[in-house]
């Protein structure tokens, strides 16, 4: 069974991979799309490693966002995975043409499947 939750577009992209919540689990999944509530120093030296990054909370000016941009990381802002386990299979959707009407939640993550790989 898929869910859909629907965020802010932050560099467009589609990637299908897997949650990975802890910056030690990068290395550990095929395709790895990164999930955090704060974005440190610590993520940053890592972002060359991800294919996508979904970010819990801010905007298209917080340090977040501006690095995924600036490496080109397809990515997410204002979507809440905390009952989701890492591991599980997901799509991060960011559409490129973001003034289609509704900028704000155009962008989506879709739970494939749920649990380790």
């Amino acid at each position: 069974m898929e869910k859909e939750f629907k965020g802010k577009p932050n560099y467009p992209g589609t990637v299908k991979g897997y949650l990975v919540k802890s910056l030690q689990n990068i290395s550990r999944y095929q395709n790895p799309i990164f999930y955090t509530t704060d974005f440190t120093i610590d993520h940053t030296l890592l972002i060359d490693k991800i294919r996508g990054l979904v970010v819990k909370r801010g905007s298209w000016s917080t340090h977040a966002a501006i690095i995924a941009r600036e490496f080109r990381v397809p990515s997410v802002i204002g979507v809440n995975l905390d009952d989701i386990p890492e591991g599980t299979e997901i799509e991060l959707v960011s559409p490129s043409k973001w003034f289609n009407g509704d900028r704000i939640n155009s962008a989506k993550v879709i739970v494939h499947r749920q649990g380790n790989p």
